[in-house]
């Protein structure tokens, strides 16, 4: 279809999982009968063993599984730790599909109604949810450097959290969000900085450590780029929740 009549049926659900995250992968798999969301499904194996792909499989028709292609890319991206696979992860399926919503596997829907979302997804063209923290504060002054801006410019933004987030293939998206946050998920200085910590909460060591949240802390300086710091034209409250114990944890 072509982005000027998409509905929420035609947007391509996308997550990635090791084995570690299974049962709660295969709880947000009931969560989506539950509301009754069986757009097609591609869930990417970035460490799945045993008969986990055929458990997926048993409970999602709509499920196509890939491996993630580790191999294609720079050492650290093989480190899931860092989240890298994420970002270049969204970059291929965005271009595939035309339309996507990345779901980590701790989403969980709580209505079925989801046209306001995709209204809003048709005039900005990436839409994602809200954490009550600030970008300057969970994210290494390193980073910033790389997309050539300061922490000052970011202690007001609030972040949202691209572990679910939807978006379009569009020109404006590829040039000034994903193009910038590939650049940094390839270089293991922007994506992990050294000295970083990815805790939950003000970490002080000296003055040498800074909290550090990688692909979101990348997705959020762009995204603060691009729309000028105006977080309202792209964060949206409604239909899908994530408890934020889900959102920071470990």
């Amino acid at each position: 279809k072509s982005n000027n009549s998409i509905t929420f049926k035609d947007i391509v659900l996308i997550s990635a999982l090791s084995s570690n995250h299974l049962n709660e992968f295969l709880v947000f798999l009931e969560n989506k009968r539950e509301f009754h969301v069986n757009n097609k499904h591609i869930v990417y194996n970035i460490g799945l063993n045993g008969n986990a792909t055929e458990q997926i499989e048993a409970r999602c028709p709509e499920c196509i599984i890939r491996n993630f292609n580790f191999s294609s890319y720079p050492p650290h991206v093989s480190s899931i730790g860092t989240y890298a696979f994420k970002v270049l992860i969204i970059q291929e399926t965005l271009r595939e599909f035309g339309s996507i919503f990345w779901c980590d596997t701790s989403v969980r829907f709580k209505t079925s109604y989801q046209e306001d979302i995709i209204q809003q997804l048709m005039q900005t063209g990436v839409v994602s949810w809200h954490v009550r923290v600030k970008t300057a504060q969970y994210t290494h002054p390193d980073m910033f450097e790389y997309f050539n801006t300061t922490p000052d410019k970011y202690e007001d933004q609030v972040m949202i959290e691209p572990g679910r987030m939807l978006l379009l293939d569009t020109p404006r998206i590829q040039q000034h969000l994903i193009e910038p946050c590939v650049r940094c998920a390839l270089n293991p200085d922007c994506i992990g900085p050294n000295g970083m910590v990815k805790g939950t909460r003000k970490v002080v060591d000296e003055e040498k450590r800074h909290l550090h949240r990688y692909d979101m802390s990348a997705f959020n300086i762009a995204l603060g780029q691009m729309f000028n710091m105006t977080t309202p034209y792209y964060a949206t409250r409604n239909s899908v929740y994530i408890s934020r114990g889900d959102i920071l944890q470990e």
